[in-house]
């Protein structure tokens, strides 16, 4: 019964330790990438980027207005094919840029998101040792309780056997004198 108590902290702490290790697991393991988090690892600066490109876009046409006029071909189709192309060539220079920092805003959010997957997984694979620890080590104190209570037991086994010798020495030779003393006479007379 001496052990008991050791044996029962060994199992609270593994159950203990046990129940927060598994939410842990079943937090991290039930975890879903929100893709809405994206949006915090976007540079603020994409509204400058895009108005720079703008702005490059107009230049561009304002240029090619003045050469359209300049060559007397101001208004022609030609004209509005090239002034098109400066359209979609922005509009391509707005969408590479787009495409490229949502990629790595993308990145860097997954990037985030995996780094607290594993922060999880290896919080919870910690708990889950120490409870095993406490729980070996309330499980071997348990154990040399229970050794010991074994060897006290031995021990006043051995000890009450040496007094049951030591008494039964003792009887006899009570039992020796009194023989002795009753036989007296029959040892006297055989002298005799």
């Amino acid at each position: 019964a001496g052990y008991q108590p050791a044996l029962n902290a060994g199992l609270g702490a593994l159950g203990l330790y046990g129940s927060q290790a598994g939410q842990m697991y079943g937090q991290a393991a039930g975890a879903q990438f929100d893709p809405t988090s994206v949006s915090q690892y976007m540079t603020p600066y994409m509204d400058t980027i895009t108005g720079e490109i703008n702005k490059q876009a107009q230049q561009a046409q304002n240029q090619a207005s003045a050469q359209q006029v300049k060559s007397g071909a101001y208004g022609g189709s030609r004209g509005a094919i090239q002034q098109g192309m400066i359209g979609q060539n922005a509009m391509n220079a707005i969408a590479q840029a787009t495409a490229g920092q949502y990629n790595t805003a993308m990145g860097q959010s997954m990037q985030n998101f995996q780094n607290q997957q594993q922060r999880g997984l290896m919080g919870a694979q910690g708990l889950a040792s120490l409870g095993m620890g406490l729980g070996q080590g309330y499980g071997q104190q348990a154990q040399l309780q229970n050794q010991l209570a074994t060897q006290g037991i031995g021990q006043m086994m051995g000890i009450g056997g040496m007094q049951q010798q030591m008494g039964q020495q003792a009887i006899d030779i009570d039992r020796a004198n009194q023989l002795q003393y009753i036989n007296r006479p029959m040892q006297l007379y055989g002298f005799m």
